[in-house]
């Protein structure tokens, strides 16, 4: 048997000071909460739910039967939930920011610099002194605080999770670069959001935690990259940590499991004891363990003894993949295999015997101890589940002959559920966490030969995959339901603000033709029609679908856009019109008239430049607004034609300065828009002028580190600073649900809990009988899991899920494929718009009859003016030539007779000489700010522009009296109001004189240009009267040639 070695030079302390292990008060005093609020800000964000797990192993579920709790990971949330009589579950929450503060100061013995943060330097001592593990960059993440820069804000996932044996601690570990450690108090007054301990010692995620029978002590295993075990001496009272013992360990451990003060990890061909130094030797014969003891009473040194570990020898199964692990004494426990079989490890005599007991027919997921039944539940990843005697594990009661490689027998039963990942059991009930994150509890009947288990007598089912949106929901509707949430896959799950799912439905997907290349079909937007209890879905196809609401059959589907549906609106105008609005990635906007069973489509719009990512009806579809990646919102209007018809017609288009990412409206007042955009910020426009009204910059107060907010929601509380309007945004930079006040653009609170990138947000208000101005935040992650967040302050509920229905899933299956048809499209010409608009201004409607330009990019840098500009003087225009005309006609008028205030080249001085360019030969290139020569041009361009300046200081000067509490001088106002009545005097007078000197001046110009046209044409007939004339007194001479006659004036005279 291979051991692993015990080196006395690996003490730190031989030749080396002692290092300090003083905890310092400069960590204590930086303790920070949970939720970062702004000073005097009385909001306060309280996690009242949460929807869906994140565990994906055995490691992240535990279970305590005496206690009636188990605890599972969701995100970075730890729930530690707790059974009654009834099954009926009380969560409760455990989190921590990354800046959290822990109650007992642990600094690392490795690196004593380093608070409890996420601060490390550049090497380790622990990689001195045991080496570096393999895989492991040399270069690490360079931090310089704690908690500063908004990458080191991010929440971490929690992965594996351990309660003790005496449920007084939890410990959680994180995943990620420089993870945590992290001890929590289960008491009921203990806070949820700030740790008892923070252990900073791994560096590349942690694997495994798990307590110690006697909760004494807490070992950590780090993931592969990370390569080391540790153990920590836990103090009963505080909860506080001190390292004891670690080593290397470089395998791929799955589980670990304590038997007395050993302690057993396994994994991929690798089955380990490890053992705590004791106060004697464990063996004569064998001297390598023996260790001076530090387990009981207070240490002699402060450098932590190495933990020895030996390998047990495998035999046939030294390929296999062990999957758990789970102690049935001090002295044994069960470890089982991903190819079903299941071994036996004895150390009874510290011999580590291991043998193959039994093997199964299934691979071996999860295994739990039922103590009150007296047997072992297996459970595989293919959904089968075995119940085994205790006894068949004892090896002084049964013979060799018993322990047979067929499955038991009970025998294999079909499997009912998906693939187990955890289980544990509770009261008489399995506890069973499968495949599509849902929570089963199974009744465990003991009547028979053997213990069975019937099937789930409760559900707590959530997504299995991403959840990617939420949408609040009417009432009443057919599922009593407060919000819908919606994944990929095409799953719909109706939800109440306690957490309990009132329904599901399935709706199908098409698939698209085989030449097609690409990812499969998702559903991406799903919204509810509160007239009557249908459901509207898009997915990534273009195919939207109308749905009814309690069976989830599909009444109607068309095929509307090329590319993914991003957003779907409805708008109810009257009893009998419903409109519904769908925008798509294809850069186009379907209107369609909701029938009762159909879908008739109204017109398209096309006119966006980029995808379009959100949609809005406004005023009961009076006003439509739509979101692109071209930097613009348009808002269109409803305007109707001749014989009743109806459009959308662009009105206003809001350029901005980067693309809108969200919008929405405020809820008191449907004239302001505020927006968020790729630049990290909000800003707020009025839609009827379109002009900006404020901007904010979505930053927090301590690192100033802006985020981009990729969902928007409006809310006026009543108990926010001021009663003014709160803006509350979800960010998938940093994970974080933020709020902000709306008029001085302060961030009032920020709160983490999601681990990937958050989908959605919305905003409720309560029920009756909660609380008055209760206001009920959703968020939907990435990760699966959704979130329900209180506002304002109130003590954190504890609210107690009702029975889940658990619905079956529609299986009915579209005989026909629509991904594959031609999208419908109605767009309508100019012509067709401009008789709606001049049926809307016949009906009265004061919206702007002319179609808007899109406003041009602001430019970033100004451009500079060639240096070889045009010349001072215009170029001048050589005046045309005009045909010779016969002496004998009457006298023909010229140009200059026309237009009398025109020069002529004979008048004009000569056209000065090209400027020589000398010292280059390159060609010279034109001004680039033509632009800018043609605005300053003339006397009247400049007076434009003083007024534009005058409009924008008035308005700025106008703002500031609104906002400002300062008093105005009583002269100033007098004599800035007889100011502002002269120019308005003036402005009057100009333009009175304007108008009275413009109308002759035209009417005289337009005569003397009648005159003088009807003279040119005079003349030009008179010149071909000449010409007709003068060839028809030509005649053929004798000699051949040509001969004129006299004409008949000439006649006439000689007569």
């Amino acid at each position: 048997m291979a051991f692993t070695p015990s080196n006395p030079r690996m003490n730190p302390l031989n030749g080396v000071s002692t290092l300090r292990l003083t905890p310092q008060t400069r960590y204590l005093a930086n303790q920070t909460p949970i939720k970062t609020v702004q000073d005097g800000s009385s909001l306060s964000l309280s996690l009242t739910t949460v929807i869906g797990t994140t565990t994906s192993s055995s490691s992240g579920f535990d279970c305590l039967p005496h206690a009636k709790s188990f605890a599972l990971c969701a995100g970075s949330v730890v729930i530690l939930a707790q059974l009654d009589e009834d099954l009926n579950v009380t969560q409760r929450f455990f989190r921590a920011i990354p800046t959290a503060a822990p109650v007992n100061a642990t600094v690392s013995f490795y690196n004593p610099a380093t608070p409890p943060g996420r601060s490390r330097p550049a090497t380790s001592l622990r990689d001195g002194m045991f080496g570096s593990a393999p895989n492991v960059s040399s270069r690490r993440e360079s931090m310089e605080s704690p908690g500063k820069g908004m990458v080191h804000q991010r929440m971490k996932a929690a992965t594996c999770l351990s309660l003790s044996p005496d449920a007084t601690f939890l410990a959680v570990g994180e995943t990620g670069y420089n993870p945590r450690v992290l001890i929590f108090s289960t008491a009921l007054n203990a806070p949820q959001d700030i740790p008892l301990s923070s252990i900073c010692e791994h560096t590349f995620g942690v694997r495994c935690v798990a307590f110690s029978p006697d909760a004494r002590y807490l070992c950590s295993v780090g993931d592969t990259n990370d390569g080391f075990v540790y153990v920590w001496a836990i103090h009963p009272k505080t909860g506080s940590a001190r390292l004891v013992s670690s080593n290397r360990c470089t395998a791929n451990v799955r589980d670990i499991s304590w038997i007395g003060n050993s302690l057993i990890s396994v994994g991929t061909r690798h089955v380990k004891v490890w053992r705590l130094p004791q106060a004697a030797p464990a063996s004569p014969a064998k001297t390598r363990f023996n260790v001076e003891s530090d387990a009981v009473g207070p240490p002699t040194s402060p450098a932590p003894k190495t933990l020895a570990g030996r390998n047990c020898l495998l035999g046939p199964l030294l390929e296999a993949v062990f999957t758990c692990v789970a102690a049935i004494s001090d002295v044994q426990a069960i470890v089982c295999t991903d190819g079903g079989e299941i071994c036996l490890l004895d150390d009874s005599a510290r011999t580590q015997q291991f043998e193959k007991v039994a093997k199964v027919g299934f691979s071996v997921a999860c295994i739990t101890i039922d103590r009150a039944s007296n047997c072992v539940w297996i459970g595989g990843a293919d959904g089968h589940t075995q119940a085994l005697p205790l006894d068949t594990f004892s090896r002084h009661t049964v013979s060799e002959s018993s322990r047979a490689e067929s499955p038991f027998e009970n025998g294999l039963k079909p499997p009912t559920t998906p693939g187990y990942v955890a289980m544990g059991n509770i009261h008489g009930h399995l506890i069973t966490l499968d495949l599509e994150r849902a929570i089963r509890f199974h009744h465990i009947d003991l009547s028979g030969a053997g213990p069975k288990i019937d099937a789930a007598s409760k559900h707590i089912i959530s997504h299995r995959s991403a959840v990617l949106g939420v949408s609040a929901l009417h009432q009443p509707n057919d599922y009593s339901a407060d919000f819908l949430t919606w994944s990929g896959e095409g799953s719909v799950m109706f939800w109440a603000l306690n957490g309990s799912c009132k329904g599901n439905l399935h709706v199908e997907l098409d698939s698209f033709p085989r030449h097609h290349v690409g990812d499969g079909n998702e559903l991406k937007v799903v919204r509810a029609c509160a007239q009557d209890n249908t459901f509207l879905s898009g997915d990534k196809f273009g195919v939207l679908r109308l749905l009814e609401s309690a069976s989830g059959k599909c009444i109607s589907t068309i095929r509307a856009h090329t590319a993914d549906i991003n957003d779907i609106t409805m708008v109810r105008r009257d009893d009998k019109l419903t409109l519904v609005g769908s925008c798509s990635r294809d850069r186009t906007i379907q209107i369609f008239k909701k029938l009762s069973a159909d879908l008739s489509l109204l017109q398209t719009l096309d006119d966006h430049a980029g995808p379009i990512s959100q949609l809005m009806f406004m005023n009961k579809g009076a006003r439509l607004l739509s979101s692109s990646s071209d930097r613009t919102v348009m808002v269109r209007t409803l305007a109707f034609g001749a014989d009743l018809s109806m459009a959308y017609v662009p009105t206003r288009i809001l350029t901005l300065k980067a693309s809108p990412v969200a919008f929405t409206t405020m809820p008191d007042d449907s004239d302001t828009l505020i927006i968020s955009s790729m630049d990290r910020q909000i800003q707020a426009y009025e839609i009827s002028t379109g002009r900006h009204i404020n901007s904010i910059r979505t930053s927090d107060s301590e690192h100033n580190d802006a985020v981009v907010l990729n969902a928007l929601a409006a809310k006026k509380l009543q108990n926010a600073p001021s009663r003014s309007a709160v803006v509350v945004g979800a960010s998938s930079t940093d994970k974080s649900i933020r709020i902000y006040d709306y008029d001085n653009g302060s961030m009032l609170m920020k709160d983490h809990g999601h681990t990937e990138g958050v989908s959605d947000v919305k905003i409720l208000q309560g029920k009756e009988g909660n609380l008055p101005g209760t206001t009920s935040i959703i968020s939907t992650g990435l990760d699966g899991v959704i979130m329900v967040w209180e506002l304002p302050s109130r003590s954190q509920r504890h609210p107690e899920a009702d029975d889940p229905v658990d619905l079956a899933v529609n299986g009915s299956v579209l005989k026909l494929t629509n991904a594959s048809d031609q999208p419908l499209r109605r767009i309508l010409s100019r012509s067709e718009l401009s008789e709606f608009q001049r049926g809307s201004e016949i009906a009265g409607d004061s919206a702007p009859q002319t179609t808007p330009n899109r406003d041009r990019s602001p430019s970033r840098l100004r451009r500079k003016t060639s240096r070889y500009a045009l010349s001072s003087q215009p170029p001048q225009m050589t005046a045309p030539s005009f045909p010779t005309i016969n002496p004998l006609t009457p006298p023909i008028s010229t140009t200059a007779d026309i237009l009398p205030g025109i020069k002529y080249s004979r008048d004009r001085s000569p056209t000065p000489p090209t400027p020589k360019i000398t010292g280059s030969t390159k060609p010279r290139r034109p001004s680039m700010d033509a632009r800018h020569r043609t605005k300053s041009a003339g006397n009247l361009s400049d007076l434009q522009l003083t007024a534009e300046q005058l409009c924008k200081t008035l308005r700025a000067y106008r703002k500031k009296i609104d906002t400002s509490r300062d008093a105005l001088n009583r002269e100033i106002a007098q004599e800035l109001e007889r100011e502002l009545g002269l120019t308005i005097h003036a402005i009057s007078e100009k333009t009175r004189r304007y108008q009275a000197a413009s109308e002759p001046m035209l009417g005289d110009l337009v005569d003397q240009y009648t005159e003088k046209l009807a003279r040119m044409i005079d003349e030009k007939v008179a010149i071909s009267v000449a010409k007709q004339t003068k060839l028809e007194h030509t005649y053929l001479g004798p000699d051949g040639t040509e001969e004129q006659l006299g004409s008949p004036v000439e006649s006439v005279g000689e007569g």
